[in-house]
């Protein structure tokens, strides 16, 4: 595990800070592309007068998906900082509570990049559920996201 920490991959950047900040890069292009279409969803239900818990549940996707943005951005400008620093010295065995701390941030850093992932992807699937749901009930479904993919 202490390999994964203090390798140098490229550089300065050992393995696990290039896969947590590739993780945040993923994560914010899908949560950019997630607010783009939650955007999209909400103008058009503007758009035809549509205000019950559709155009809420828009809304707070749209919310959602910019504020994981933003966090997973935080993580990419952490991962990037990060790769800049030298590894620390070697110096022998370390006390343990400075080892758990170090494996808690480090790790913790790389899964909560993907467990945001992970919800953008939700939100995703989720969303694409209900327009094949409301599809099957009617051929109102047609987003103005969806109108510009297609032109």
């Amino acid at each position: 595990m202490d390999a994964l920490l203090n390798h140098s991959a490229f550089g300065n950047a050992s393995w696990l800070e290039l896969i947590w900040t590739l993780i945040a890069a993923f994560g914010i292009v899908f949560s950019i592309y997630n607010s783009k279409q939650s955007w999209g969803d909400l103008k058009s239900l503007k758009q035809r007068g549509i205000g019950n818990g559709r155009r809420i549940i828009a809304n707070l996707g749209f919310k959602m998906e910019l504020v994981r943005g933003i966090i997973q951005g935080i993580f990419i400008a952490i991962g990037v900082v990060a790769m800049t620093f030298p590894a620390p010295p070697d110096f022998g065995p370390q006390p343990l509570h400075l080892l758990l701390y170090r494996y808690l941030f480090t790790y913790g850093l790389v899964v909560s990049a993907a467990l945001l992932s992970l919800k953008s992807y939700w939100n995703w699937s989720a969303r694409r559920q209900l327009i094949e749901q409301y599809s099957l009930e009617t051929d109102e479904t047609t987003t103005v996201a969806e109108q510009k993919e297609d032109s």
